[in-house]
């Protein structure tokens, strides 16, 4: 038995496994380097189904540990209503994730019992074609794209969230954004009220009277503060920037995927431009009359926003030349 791979795809080669029969034969399994191949896997039903994502582990790992700290480092604050307050925002926070990864975004007329269908790339170019999903065999509307990861169409489809292992799409968009949102603020002001707390004993400790309270020495407290205040800043600031970044594709019209993907067309376009670039630079030097350039700029944004698996590969049927054309960017 010799075992090959080459570019995602196993090749097993039998040889003699029939004493009558002395011809070969190969079996071809096909499989992505990820072992996401959505020919083969099953379709996911919500954030639950299994495999988790490992960003969606690290997110229950941590809420365990940080908010007990959280609520333990806040004691000088008030010994009672400081580690409330963090439990009920804690609580809160759990509450939205749960139901953010048991909704599932597939469109209404996915079909429950039936299986995803094999996609040939031979008969089609691209997964959806005329509105129509060469997959989950269903009629889909325009804003509808097919998710690589949960192998299923999303109406309205926006991102594959890693941290809740879901879709986000127009069933469950408004909760995610409410979501970030109370993430940005309850880490912003937890992280406040750390750093405060930290300034506080430093210049008038006679200002928490229930800094005694606490069974670790103070210096060991200062420095935890400082410590946890970090992941607490980070997700404020990372959740601030990314709700920022949402609410300028609001003002466009646009998705998360309908922006990776407009904004890979243009760096696309800049590097074929390169070329272009060096010949009229050449043109400036020899006193020629230069070329302008007829490709458009787009003023793209930075984003932190979660990646769609394969973006360069076209998976709707509309042309990138016609989003531009809807979506003009100022």
């Amino acid at each position: 038995m010799k075992l090959a791979g080459h570019c995602g795809i196993r090749i097993v080669a039998m040889k003699n496994c029939l004493p009558l029969c002395r011809a070969n034969f190969a079996v071809i399994l096909k499989w992505t380097i990820d072992g996401q191949d959505m020919q083969q896997q099953r379709r996911r039903h919500n954030g639950w189904t299994w495999p988790p994502s490992l960003l969606q582990l690290v997110f229950w790992i941590t809420i365990p540990i940080l908010a007990p700290s959280t609520a333990f480092l806040l004691i000088p604050l008030h010994i009672l209503y400081a580690p409330l307050a963090v439990f009920t925002g804690t609580v809160w926070l759990v509450l939205q994730i749960i139901v953010l990864t048991c909704i599932d975004p597939a469109v209404n007329n996915l079909r429950k019992g039936q299986a995803p269908a094999y996609f040939d790339a031979s008969k089609h170019e691209h997964v959806i074609e005329n509105l129509f999903c060469n997959i989950c065999q269903i009629n889909v509307d325009p804003n509808c794209k097919h998710c690589r990861q949960c192998n299923k169409c999303i109406s309205g489809f926006d991102h594959h969230c890693k941290w809740l292992n879901n879709c986000i799409g127009s069933v469950n968009y408004r909760l995610f954004l409410l979501l970030v949102l109370s993430v940005c603020l309850i880490s912003a002001v937890l992280s406040i009220c750390l750093i405060v707390l930290v300034v506080i004993s430093f210049v008038n400790i006679g200002l928490l009277p229930d800094i005694d309270k606490l069974p670790i020495e103070l210096m060991l407290w200062q420095g935890l503060c400082l410590g946890v205040s970090v992941p607490h800043l980070t997700a404020a600031v990372l959740c601030a920037h990314l709700l920022h970044f949402h609410y300028k594709l609001w003002q466009r019209g646009m998705t998360t995927y309908y922006f990776i993907r407009i904004s890979r067309k243009f760096k696309q376009q800049e590097q074929q431009q390169q070329p272009q670039q060096v010949e009229k630079n050449r043109s400036i030097n020899a006193g020629l009359k230069p070329i302008e350039k007829t490709f458009p700029k787009l003023n793209v944004i930075k984003s932190r926003a979660v990646r769609d698996c394969n973006v360069d590969n076209a998976y709707v049927s509309f042309t990138l030349q016609d989003e531009l054309t809807n979506n003009k960017l100022k």
